[in-house]
């Protein structure tokens, strides 16, 4: 039976109980951060606690513990559940307080789930992926499309529409109709040699695989479209938990080439 962590307490899963005036369930007023365990340590968690940092601060959530306390915990969390290969964890942060819209302050409560995942390191998906487009319902472009909210709704409708027509992912599309990533991952294409993604500005989400891609690549950062990406030479997307997955089709386009994903795959590999 696995443990979590609940505001700093190790308690059985199954334990755990949240009021039905809980504003996690009633408003979906908080965050959460993924964070992938390979060979039982997280991997790149510096990026991830930067991220809650600005979260928190974007949604004026009081969160102030240190990164080595949640560092700390975290592992704690590993060992206790025995996980010393693959496995991912999940950070919810959340405003526990009362009131309604208005809360009555910005406290906050946080759980830590750790879970074990087959994949221990970043592998190639030699198959690729079956993309589709995704427009019916847009995302906004406001600074917290930036961070990984409780309210995850355009990539929960996303995904139902892509496993009911076949597709492994699809594109997203914000309030200005323009293509900025999938249901779970960021989005980048390559044209003439040259790596382009998503500005923040167009309400991607800041991933930290991202993040750690631009930092290797250089990467342009540019409003797409979708005749862009249709005519681009290769497409990926990457994201914490999976890292660089191919995209083989879009629509019935077929993209053959996936050099630049498979030398960043490489070159993460050596950062293990």
């Amino acid at each position: 039976m696995h443990n979590v962590i609940y505001n700093n307490k190790i308690i059985l899963a199954d334990t755990l109980k949240l009021s039905v005036t809980n504003r996690a369930f009633l408003y979906g007023d908080g965050l959460f951060e993924s964070i992938k365990v390979i060979n039982g340590k997280v991997f790149h968690f510096e990026a991830h606690y930067a991220r809650i940092l600005a979260a928190a601060n974007c949604l004026m959530l009081h969160f102030d513990y240190s990164e080595r306390a949640i560092l700390t915990k975290i592992n704690q969390l590993l060992k206790i559940n025995k996980i010393n290969a693959g496995g991912r964890i999940r950070i919810t942060v959340y405003r526990d307080t009362t009131g309604k819209f208005l809360p009555d302050s910005n406290d906050t409560s946080f759980i830590i789930q750790a879970e074990k995942d087959n994949m221990n390191g970043f592998d190639i998906n030699d198959k690729g992926l079956n993309l589709g487009w995704y427009n019916q319902q847009l995302k906004s472009t406001s600074t917290y499309s930036n961070f990984k909210t409780i309210n995850a709704l355009p990539s929960v409708l996303g995904a139902v529409y892509a496993r009911s027509n076949s597709y492994d992912d699809v594109i997203l599309f914000n309030t200005e109709n323009t293509p900025i990533e999938s249901t779970n991952a960021n989005l980048f294409i390559v044209k003439d040699n040259t790596i382009f993604t998503a500005p923040l500005s167009s309400g991607c989400v800041d991933g930290t695989m991202r993040k750690l891609v631009m930092s290797l690549k250089k990467v342009t950062t540019k409003h797409l479209t979708k005749e862009m990406i249709l005519n681009a030479d290769e497409v990926f997307l990457t994201n914490a938990i999976q890292g660089i997955k191919l995209v083989k089709f879009l629509e019935g386009n077929r993209y053959n080439t996936h050099e630049k994903a498979i030398e960043l795959i490489s070159k993460i590999s050596t950062l293990i």
